[in-house]
């Protein structure tokens, strides 16, 4: 393991809080659905004749379970909050050591905006996700800065594990654990070869873990964080479809004390954005349960949270739902691809937390805390279709 340091740019450390984040890239996903190379999991090795392992994309054939618990959704991990800077262990890699994990780059799994994804082994036996800056200059270093000091202090089952980094000269370079199942993304929409449509209790598995994720950076997080960009393609699952939060270039702190909120300039996804947050760069904790709604709402519909077939004032998912929450004709908008195979009570239930989330009013939307406490109880008991 190299001795060269983690961060890049004179600026390294962290601005304050209403300063930060400006003239931030946009961010995108971060990793497809890729599965290893065959052979036992954690043992890649290069084919023979290959100079790494082959180019294997979307090898995904894993189902969701149709009734399993929350509880069976992957390992447990216990949730750690660090003060200070405290790096937790991180690990610092060459870049030779990096070129000789990843086999020169040589397999490319994803594209986002901080730059390509590529798989990786280190130490002989654990396979990792390597994101590779792709671009240079003061910005691209800020979110690489940002990256690692959020990560390096926020422990949580579903947040992804940052495991190290290399600042290696010009080069910029993270390194992730590994997410068999790529983003969720991938599983909801032109499903992937060899992805399976996402059941009722996988879609609430996941979305009661997103929920704690983000309550977590709001509530016990030190200091607290506003993710920002929450969309389906910063979710990603692993074999046991259990979520992680990934891609915190663009999240920021948020506010504390009796400061209701932050400005700054807008980064992100626009469909996910909250009013205040879309027409006067308002940013408050409430902007993420806002966010929160829309997912939850392309969960449950599978609908693009972008189409501009609906006509400018409903292009956006979040718009073009409101009127129909309102109706309460629910089953009419689940996924066609679950075929009915749903709870109805619950449904109503969830629904109507959606349409709270999505509030044009930051009063009239509940916590994160609330949300969570309302999935757990509304999954305590997963939906049996053979019961039904």
């Amino acid at each position: 393991m190299g001795q060269s340091p983690c961060f890049g740019g004179k600026n390294s450390g962290i601005t304050s809080r209403n300063q930060r984040n400006q003239n931030e890239r946009p961010s995108r996903a971060a990793a497809r659905n890729v599965r290893p190379p065959s052979g036992a999991a954690g043992d890649v090795r290069p084919p023979s004749g290959a100079a790494g392992p082959s180019r294997t994309t979307n090898q995904s054939e894993a189902g969701p379970s149709r009734t399993t618990n929350q509880s069976e959704a992957g390992p447990s991990r216990t949730a750690e909050t660090t003060t200070g800077n405290e790096q937790n262990n991180l690990r610092t890699f060459t870049f030779p050591e990096i070129e000789k994990a990843t086999y020169n780059f040589e397999n490319l799994i994803g594209e986002g905006g901080f730059g390509p994804v590529f798989m990786g082994l280190i130490d002989n036996r654990k396979i990792v996700a390597v994101k590779r800056l792709n671009w240079q200059g003061a910005q691209g270093n800020e979110e690489y800065d940002l990256e690692i000091r959020m990560l390096s202090n926020l422990r949580h089952p579903n947040i992804i594990d940052l495991i190290g980094c290399c600042a290696d000269q010009h080069e910029r370079i993270l390194v992730y654990e590994f997410m068999r199942l790529g983003s969720l993304d991938s599983h909801l929409h032109d499903l992937a070869a060899g992805n399976q449509v996402l059941d009722w209790n996988t879609r609430m598995r996941i979305a009661t873990g997103v929920a704690r994720a983000l309550n977590y950076l709001h509530t016990e997080a030190n200091p607290p964080v506003i993710f920002r960009d929450l969309k389906p393609s910063n979710i990603l699952l692993d074999e046991s479809y259990t979520p992680r939060l990934s891609d915190f270039g663009t999240a920021i702190f948020g506010p504390i004390g009796d400061n209701p909120h932050i400005t700054c300039e807008l980064v992100g996804t626009p469909p996910y954005w909250a009013p205040e947050y879309r027409l006067f760069q308002r940013l408050t904790y409430k902007s993420d349960v806002y966010s929160f709604g829309v997912l939850l709402l392309e969960i449950i519909t599978a609908q693009p949270p972008l189409d501009e077939t609906r006509g400018d004032r409903s292009k956006y998912l979040a718009d073009w739902l409101r009127p129909q929450l309102r109706e309460e004709n629910f089953a009419k908008l689940v996924d066609p691809q679950l075929n009915g195979q749903f709870p109805q009570a619950i449904l109503s239930e969830v629904m109507e937390l959606a349409s709270r989330c999505i509030n044009g009013f930051t009063k009239g939307r509940p916590s994160m805390s609330e949300v969570v406490d309302t999935l757990n109880n509304l999954t305590s008991q997963p939906y049996d279709p053979n019961q039904s």
